[in-house]
């Protein structure tokens, strides 16, 4: 997000746009998006079949002083399988439920990088084995 954000043209290619951003409650920067496919964007004039149409992805370790002090310690969260007790996971998890429950779990992909992905395949797993939904 940003001047310097690439993300804009990856979303607008694919004829999404942005209508949640998931700030960290820790550092205050944004972990995570939430993105919706929009006929508006595109001149097609239907959904492309098995597209998504809500895409919820987080974002993989950044490198600035802000977020790499908060980044580390949740990628030490991984090692010893601990990621599902931040508050970061829970936002994270919470979005995509959210989500899920209002779109459907066959309109809802999870993406991540890196950490984002291990967020992303930590909430996927949470939701089959909590609400019994397979993403």
């Amino acid at each position: 997000h940003g001047p310097d954000s690439h993300a804009e043209t990856w979303w607008s290619f694919f004829k999404f746009k942005l209508i949640h951003l998931l700030y960290d409650d820790v550092d205050g920067s944004i972990f995570g998006t939430v993105y919706k496919w929009s006929k508006k964007s595109t001149s097609v004039p239907f959904h492309p079949l098995g597209a998504p149409k809500i895409v919820v992805a987080f974002r993989g370790t950044v490198k600035t002083s802000v977020t790499l002090p908060r980044d580390v310690r949740l990628d030490l969260h991984i090692l010893p399988n601990r990621l599902h007790t931040t508050t970061c996971f829970h936002s994270a998890f919470d979005a995509v439920k959210v989500n899920v429950h209002h779109h459907g779990v066959d309109n809802i992909w999870i993406a991540g990088h890196s950490l984002g992905a291990a967020i992303a395949m930590l909430a996927g797993r949470k939701m089959t084995e909590e609400e019994e939904l397979v993403l």
